[in-house]
């Protein structure tokens, strides 16, 4: 949903699929556009047609919206492992940066990201530039992999 800076409802979104779907964080860029981070499983439409995640495990997803409701673009990584996006950020040059866990690896374009222990989740965090873009989504900027062992914490924050 969105609301105007006075509380009037401007447009809602209903997404999802059949099984366990989960919003985590929302973020707005420079332009009011809106992106949505979480987890889905089996398959989930956001608005650009059907996203299907790897042996219906839970798998991320990075959905973006025009400032009015529209969808722009929506992508999903992960694994056969569960993988969770926690947090989204938006930096004041309109990239957006995600943060989340997964187990074992995970690739989000720029090359696969390897856990330490493949018992226990790691962190990653991603960076997207949108101002360079490849079939209508954010390109990869960078990506990392942190907090092994299965700490579990998330906090993004830009300024």
């Amino acid at each position: 949903m969105k609301f105007s800076a006075a509380g009037a409802h401007q447009w809602s979104r209903s997404f999802g699929g059949l099984y366990l779907d989960y919003g985590y964080d929302v973020a707005a860029d420079g332009s009011g556009n809106v992106i949505v981070t979480g987890y889905f499983q089996d398959t989930a439409d956001f608005g650009g047609g059907p996203l299907t995640s790897v042996n219906a495990s839970s798998d991320v997803f990075i959905v973006k919206y025009s400032s009015t409701g529209s969808h722009l673009w929506s992508q999903r990584f992960g694994t056969s492992a569960p993988d969770i996006g926690y947090g989204v950020a938006v930096d004041g040059s309109n990239n957006i940066i995600l943060a989340g866990q997964f187990q074992n690896t995970i690739d989000f374009g720029g090359g696969t990201l390897v856990g330490v222990n493949p018992s226990y989740p790691d962190i990653f965090i991603v960076k997207f530039s949108t101002s360079e873009y490849i079939s209508g989504r954010g390109v990869l900027v960078a990506s990392t992999m942190m907090c092994p062992m299965g700490s579990q914490w998330m906090v993004v924050a830009i300024s």
